[in-house]
């Protein structure tokens, strides 16, 4: 592929609920210094789109999702970015599943890199067992899964950012297994400063990526017969050109853990899940993730805390919304610093599979 010929869709979905004032001032600032290093690091032609989300009503008045479409424009860009505000929010989930449904559903680009950025604190409705107005799931009848599936068949990388400390159990491992699914990445932030540095450097070595696969794919079509081989034989030939590929250098993404300890892997019933309804009953036999924040930062754990009536997910009432808010208060300190940087290596182990699931996902 030549430089002419690179092209990146970057999809920004935002939760702009009251919660996330940070993180959107955060874009505001930097949406054009991130398009700008983008196009002048990989030398593409970057369109960008804004799917902003809060809820449905009665939970929330205003929108459940609202679209800014396509657009190489800096200045519409700016513009869309500038006029999100953190507002509303309702109960404790919000219109998570419209929102990736929107973003799944736009007019991609065919030999473009797709990656959306989905950044959030709270999860889709049907996920939680409290606290949610809707708890059957999205009010539209759109499935979660249904949406990551065909983001995974049409090539889209969902990068998941949690809005760190997040205070629903197992939002961190369903936010994990979407990007594992769909061969993205996920990150948990500390604080809003880092945002730009994630999108700029993510972007940069997902295009990096694509661009292997696609040299990759040029080459196995060089056999006339490739694409009426068996699937498990193209997937081999695939694999064993990825190996050839091993010592190719490329920027990749680091981030700085906030967390003491490794998180687990993603269990088996979240990444094998067709829909919240079912997920929501495998998800009570695996113990969720209890993390520890380096320089005593806490999240989630604040939660063992409460009596054993009180459940963990639960915002409905202002009273025990109260408590939480004030026990998080006096546990928490000052956000651990946290790094976001992009570094020049040969392909890993991990972006090694996520170039083989790409392959499987097409072929």
């Amino acid at each position: 592929m030549t430089e002419q010929e690179r092209a990146l869709d970057l999809v920004f979905v935002c939760d702009t609920t009251g919660s996330m004032g940070a993180y959107l001032s955060a874009a505001q600032k930097g949406i054009e210094h991130i398009i700008t290093s983008i196009n002048q690091s990989e030398k593409c032609d970057v369109q960008f789109a804004l799917v902003e989300y809060r809820d449905h009503p009665p939970e929330d008045s205003s929108f459940a999702t609202r679209l800014t479409d396509f657009t190489s424009s800096i200045k519409e860009i700016k513009t869309a970015v500038s006029q999100m505000s953190p507002n509303g929010g309702g109960d404790g989930p919000e219109s998570v599943t419209c929102a990736l449904d929107v973003a799944s559903r736009l007019n991609y680009r065919k030999e473009s890199s797709k990656v959306i950025v989905w950044i959030a604190d709270a999860p889709p409705h049907g996920f939680s067992k409290s606290g949610d107005g809707f708890p059957n799931g999205c009010p539209c009848n759109i499935e979660f899964f249904d949406v990551i599936r065909r983001c995974q068949k049409n090539g889209l990388v969902i990068y998941s950012v949690a809005a760190e400390p997040l205070g629903f159990s197992y939002l961190r491992t369903l936010m994990r297994a979407v990007s594992e699914l769909t061969h993205g990445q996920y990150a948990s932030l500390s604080g809003a400063d880092v945002l730009a540095d994630l999108i700029i450097n993510g972007a940069i070595e997902e295009i990096q990526i694509q661009n292997l696969m696609k040299e990759i794919l040029d080459e196995l079509n060089k056999d006339e017969a490739f694409n009426d081989l068996p699937k498990e034989i193209k997937l081999a030939r695939a694999k064993e050109m990825i190996k050839q590929k091993k010592n190719t250098t490329i920027k990749t993404l680091k981030i700085d853990t906030i967390f003491k300890e490794q998180l687990p892997k993603v269990p088996k019933c979240f990444l094998e899940a067709t829909s919240l309804k079912s997920l929501k009953m495998e998800k009570e036999k695996e113990p969720d993730i209890k993390v520890t924040f380096k320089d005593g930062f806490y999240g989630n754990e604040y939660s063992e805390e409460y009596e054993e009536d009180e459940e963990d997910d639960c915002f409905c009432e202002d009273k025990t919304e109260k408590k939480r808010v004030a026990k998080m208060e006096s546990k928490t300190t000052k956000a651990p610093e946290q790094k976001v940087y992009a570094e020049e290596q040969m392909l890993d182990e991990e972006q090694e599979e996520r170039m083989y699931g790409g392959f499987g996902d097409l072929f």
